[in-house]
């Protein structure tokens, strides 16, 4: 579990860097009046508001949409040193991935907006390519029908949650 919780942080640092909140200002208790869940933290860390329901499922499908990545870029990053830090696997593994899907014009807010929206959804599916390549077993495919962080679980561990 305390894997979750640190996974779903990094991640929200990395939603943090795109939109210029500092994670460290944002009280949870003051944010949520209910037990939230990692798409809804980004959210609001991209945009500053808690989404609707209609904002969330459609914030939901993209990030889903998105982390269906290359092969040759998972099978790259799975191909990295195992002895290699997890952190300068994750600085490869995100140059790596600038180099596939185009280059975005960075002039216009939903330029910026699926490019944060491809970090926070690549993120997790690469540390999973890299912990897949250093550990032997195979990576799993990412699941439809689980949220961020449970799908994070399911590729990290081959179990799903």
């Amino acid at each position: 579990m305390w894997r979750t919780v640190i996974a779903g942080i990094a991640m929200a640092m990395v939603a943090t860097a795109c939109s210029g909140t500092s994670v460290f200002d944002l009280s949870v208790g003051d944010c949520f009046d209910d037990p939230s869940n990692f798409e809804e933290v980004s959210w609001l860390l991209l945009h500053g508001s808690l989404p609707t329901s209609t904002e969330l499922e459609n914030f939901r499908y993209r990030l889903r949409e998105a982390r269906k990545l290359p092969a040759e870029l998972l099978e790259t990053v799975a191909k990295l040193p195992a002895d290699g830090h997890p952190m300068g696997a994750l600085q490869a593994a995100l140059a790596a991935l600038g180099l596939h899907g185009g280059q975005a014009a960075w002039q216009e807010s939903g330029d910026v907006d699926e490019a944060c929206i491809r970090l926070i959804a690549a993120t997790p599916v690469l540390v999973a390519a890299f912990h897949a390549g250093r550990t032997g077993r195979p990576l799993p495919e990412p699941a439809d029908d689980l949220d961020t962080a449970a799908n994070f679980l399911w590729m990290m561990t081959g179990e799903r949650p």
